[in-house]
């Protein structure tokens, strides 16, 4: 072989390794564009000379080529995320959890920009053509784009959308198209054998003149048509191979080329001497660490060839999907299905890929192999309707979700297919608060499955919703949750989370809190953000119910921080009402109010906003605002919440009716809280408002103590708390009680109501500035002037009078520079909200 031979190997992979081009890398070097455009067909070497140039660079170079499956925003997401992460980053877990989430593309590029590489890294991307598929993929990296300063090196076949005219003029970026790329003649002519002459058919495409190398016949026909030309000289090269080496080269573009592992196994015993032959004929290239590359021009070139070989291609396709399915390359799998669709291989492989897929959060390619099997006719499959259901599920139809599930549970042969069926089919439920259909699917899935992970998923879920609709089975699921938990983190956190629920209404809310406490330690072991933020929610929760606001609100803010990195927004709103509720618990009432305002401009759910009017009523009450927390809860709450909130909904009403003394209401609403919630909330409040209503009525202080004492025994001080604050009398009653009084004086001091102890005859001690600024007493005064409230409010709610109000008030003034108190609430309204 002569040293112009040895040139031209390779050239079919990658053609401008032919000769180097100082031409192109010249230009690339000299320009500060930051987004660098490799733009023309297949064959042109833009991969070659984007790796030739940055083979020279000094600064940091992350290479990605992730084929078809960058048509997925998850998986070049994830795949993204991988490439950016160091050592002790947590930007992998982060967008594994937010794909999973189906997080927008835009929400999805922010958080992967918070670890991009420093500006003056290169991120290079390979056969971009891919990612141009799809939307959602185009508006993600627009986005990274946007937010990133590092510098792209991009090639492909198609130009991005988000790529327009004015980055070009304004020299932000350069594209190099097929003007630059093609073959100069005097870069032809450098590794055409003399007498050669191509290069006026081929245009300068680099890939024909290669073949045209390769082949080395100045005697053929050259067709006009470059692609022609292109297929003839392959078929020139692939007509002197041997039959072995074309059976090999057919395995490589069926996708046994995705690494040097799957290379080795779906060759055989034969793969090096195949590897060698195939690249020596310039068929193939080496890139590394025993992988070989294919050009894109001679995969269609071989995949045409073999679709005229039936025989040769059921054999084929068969094994090499099971070897890529081994190593459960499913991107591969899809591809190679998509050229040679054989249902009775498409089936098996959809169902092992699904859950995977899934899991990473890859809708858009569970979508591509559903129209697969659909067009294969495999549509009646079992695997392909729990696939459909999967879709439905994450789309938010939980109804079409279960029906789909079901179906897809009926027709499996295989339990445990049959038990994610009906598994998928109880989440579908769940969002549709169909309680039957929750447990049914959920007690079948736990018969019919011998996984771990899903039956504790089933008992769990199945759980959840009982304890919701306050179901009589839910201490039985509890026992079942117990049995099957086993040493793990996450099974005993998770077993923890249930069982606070189920101490805090059958014993006290203090055995309770104590009892999920214990386990912070183990908690932080948790893998698992959507768990880990559950304990942190409940944690938050316990302590506010037994008036430790202070713990509330740090928990509070480490289950929002938590929430947000991993991009979980429902988790993120309870830990803003969580928030919200300890900063009223402490009197907090603005920073409430900050809470309270961003929880319901991010969440619209009928939970949140159900729990959320609560919240806004304790804040009237906080206030001293009877009339405006009567109107907050005016309204029902919706139909779909469940009967926990519904009853704790009505049990404050009652509390508040109560309180102005509106009896007959006040009455009814206790009656319904009860026959709808047997829970702590609707329970104890309503006692607290029947015993309002006897005060109110003169008669024996009994029924206060009773009602207060009941309440604090079980450790349910915030009730008792806004009761007091709702019907400051109450407390009057219950202090005359020397047993209630050190109980009443703690719960006082936890939530700042220094004078509405001293009110009830307390002895509480002196208060203490909060700030260099405001004093603890202006603070308070200022927020009720930011409420709107008059001197003669503010003095009825603070328990002192008029003219010490007015004190008070022309010391803030003094204190904030302003005249007025439309400029004092400006001045205050400059205040940081919690966000």
């Amino acid at each position: 072989m002569t040293m112009q031979d040895d040139a031209a190997i390779g050239a079919v992979a990658a053609p401008s390794h032919i000769i180097k081009r100082p031409r192109l890398t010249k230009i690339l070097d000299e320009t500060e564009a930051r987004i660098i455009l490799l733009c023309a067909p297949a064959g042109y070497g833009k991969t070659t000379l984007a790796r030739e140039w940055i083979a020279t660079r000094s600064e940091p170079v992350l290479w990605y080529s992730g084929g078809p499956a960058m048509a997925d925003v998850a998986a070049l997401a994830v795949d993204l995320a991988e490439l950016f992460a160091d050592a002790t980053s947590t930007i992998v877990d982060r967008i594994r959890f937010q794909v999973g989430q189906e997080t927008k593309p835009a929400a999805l590029a922010a958080l992967l920009a918070t670890a991009a590489p420093p500006s003056g890294a290169v991120l290079a991307i390979d056969d971009y053509q891919f990612a141009s598929k799809a939307p959602a993929v185009e508006d993600f990296l627009a986005e990274l784009a946007r937010r990133t300063s590092f510098r792209w090196l991009i090639t492909t076949r198609t130009t991005p959308a988000w790529l327009k005219a004015r980055h070009i003029v304004y020299g932000e970026a350069i594209s190099l198209g097929v003007g630059a790329l093609a073959f100069t003649e005097e870069e032809a002519s450098a590794v055409l054998p003399e007498g050669l002459d191509v290069l006026a058919e081929a245009r300068g495409w680099p890939a024909v003149i290669g073949l045209a190398a390769l082949t080395g016949s100045p005697d053929q026909v050259t067709p006009a048509d470059t692609t022609a030309l292109y297929e003839f000289f392959a078929g020139e090269l692939f007509g002197a191979a041997d039959t072995e080496l074309q059976h090999a080269l057919f395995a490589l573009a069926l996708g046994a080329d995705a690494d040097a592992l799957i290379t080795k196994t779906a060759l055989g015993d034969r793969a090096q001497p195949l590897i060698e032959a195939a690249t020596h004929q310039g068929f193939i290239s080496n890139t590394g660490a025993g992988g070989v590359a294919l050009h894109p021009l001679l995969r269609s070139f071989l995949l045409d060839r073999l679709k005229g070989r039936t025989n040769d291609a059921l054999t084929l396709v068969k094994r090499v999907v099971e070897v890529l399915w081994a190593h459960e390359h499913w991107d591969e799998c899809l591809a190679c299905l998509l050229e040679f669709p054989i249902p009775s291989v498409v089936v098996p492989v959809l169902e092992a890929a699904v859950p995977t897929l899934l899991d990473n959060g890859r809708v858009a390619t569970v979508q591509e192999w559903v129209a697969l099997a659909e067009s294969c006719g495999a549509a009646e499959a079992a695997p392909v309707w729990l696939a459909r259901a999967e879709l439905a599920l994450r789309e938010g139809r939980g109804q079409i979700a279960k029906r789909l599930a079901e179906h897809a549970a009926a027709a499996a042969e295989e339990p445990s297919l049959a038990a994610r069926a009906h598994l998928v089919a109880a989440r579908g439920a769940h969002l549709t608060e169909d309680t039957s259909a929750v447990l049914a699917n959920a007690q079948r899935a736990e018969q019919l499955s011998g996984d771990h992970r899903v039956r504790m998923l089933a008992v769990w879920l199945a759980l959840v919703q009982a304890y919701e609709q306050q179901d009589e089975r839910s201490n039985e699921l509890l026992g079942r949750v117990r049995r099957l938990a086993d040493d793990t983190a996450e099974d005993q956190v998770r077993l923890a989370c249930a069982t606070a629920y189920f101490v805090l209404e059958t014993e006290s809310a203090e055995s309770a809190r104590d009892g999920i406490a214990e386990l912070a330690t183990l908690a932080k072991q948790v893998r698992d953000p959507m768990l880990a933020t559950n304990y942190l929610y409940m944690s938050a929760f316990l302590n506010i119910v037994t008036g430790e606001y202070e713990t509330a609100l740090a928990l509070s803010e480490d289950a929002k921080s938590v929430a947000d990195s991993y991009g979980i927004a429902f988790a993120a709103s309870y830990a803003r009402l969580n928030g919200a509720n300890a900063c009223i618990g402490m009197r907090q009432l603005r920073e409430a109010r900050g809470y309270l305002r961003t929880l319901k401009k991010g969440d619209q759910s009928d939970h949140v906003l159900g729990n959320a009017a609560i919240a806004e009523c304790r804040l009237a009450i906080a206030a001293g605002d009877l009339e405006r927390a009567l109107i907050v809860l005016e309204q029902d709450p919706p139909a779909g919440t469940s009967r926990a909130l519904k009853g704790e909904h009505l049990a404050n009403r009652a509390l508040v009716l109560a309180a102005v003394g509106d009896r007959l209401r006040a009455l009814e609403a206790i009656r319904d809280a009860g026959q709808i919630s047997r829970y702590h909330d609707a329970v104890f409040l309503g006692a607290l408002a029947n015993a309002i209503l006897g005060v109110d009525a003169r008669e024996s202080s009994v029924v206060a103590t009773n009602a207060v004492s009941d309440a604090l025994g079980r450790g349910l001080v915030n009730l008792v708390v806004t009761a007091c604050r709702a019907a400051p009398q109450l407390a009057k009653h219950a202090a005359s009680e020397p047993q209630l009084s050190r109980k009443l004086t703690s719960a006082f001091l936890k939530s700042r109501d220094i004078d509405l102890g001293r009110n009830a005859g307390l002895t509480m001690p002196r208060e203490h500035r909060r700030t260099a600024g405001l004093s603890r007493r202006e603070c308070e005064v200022i927020e009720l002037v930011v409420q709107g409230r008059t001197n003669r409010e503010i003095a009825k709610t603070l328990f002192i009078s008029e003219s010490t109000t007015k004190v008070h008030i022309r010391h803030i003034f003094e204190k904030l520079g302003v005249h007025s108190r439309a400029e004092a609430v400006a001045a205050v309204g400059g205040v940081a909200k919690p966000d």
